[in-house]
């Protein structure tokens, strides 16, 4: 069996507009993922580890400034193994990745009032190379992402580009022509 239709086949539990929008632009949100509850919950075990770390949030994987880290969080809280265990999200990263999966991290940022945008990057200087992708990020918004409280940044279709963004951008801050940004509802 070839690999697109291995891949069609491990992502049953997207809808078709789904996985193409994830094969095309390399992003796809997934509205109502999470219950009220289950996000409030998440935010209040994530306010009391900032809180319990202190100074030392972050220290296990990246402190940043001007931004609240935490890293481990599967060893730091009976929730998050339903974050790394929800079935839709395990079938985007199985049509991204293919079936062979592992969990590398599970980390929370919070970028605080007035931090910059991160520069245009692709996590771990990760690209596909001649077997795939070998990364893939979920992101789960606790909060609303808007444009002004720090959204993230892509260029759609540049999963596809097969070189970092540093390598054909001159300035990695502006924005290019065809940025786009991640919002939606926690």
């Amino acid at each position: 069996m070839n690999d697109s239709r291995k891949n069609a086949l491990l992502a049953t539990d997207l809808a078709p507009d789904q996985s193409a929008q994830l094969s095309d632009l390399g992003i796809v949100i997934l509205e109502g993922l999470m219950s009220p509850a289950f996000c409030g919950r998440l935010r209040s075990r994530i306010a009391r580890l900032h809180e319990h770390e202190g100074e030392r949030a972050g220290a296990e994987f990246k402190q940043e400034r001007g931004c609240l880290r935490l890293a481990n969080l599967v060893a730091k809280g009976e929730e998050f193994a339903e974050v790394i265990g929800c079935p839709k999200v395990l079938a985007c990263v199985r049509k991204v990745l293919g079936p062979a999966i592992k969990l590398s991290s599970l980390n929370a940022r919070t970028a605080l009032p007035g931090c910059p945008s991160q520069p245009l990057h692709a996590d771990m200087g990760a690209i596909a190379d001649a077997q795939g992708y070998w990364v893939c990020n979920t992101v789960w918004m606790l909060d609303d992402f808007t444009p002004h409280n720090g959204a993230i940044r892509y260029v759609p279709g540049s999963h596809r580009w097969g070189h970092l963004p540093q390598d054909s951008l001159n300035d990695r801050s502006s924005p290019p022509a065809d940025e786009a940004l991640i919002t939606g509802s926690a």
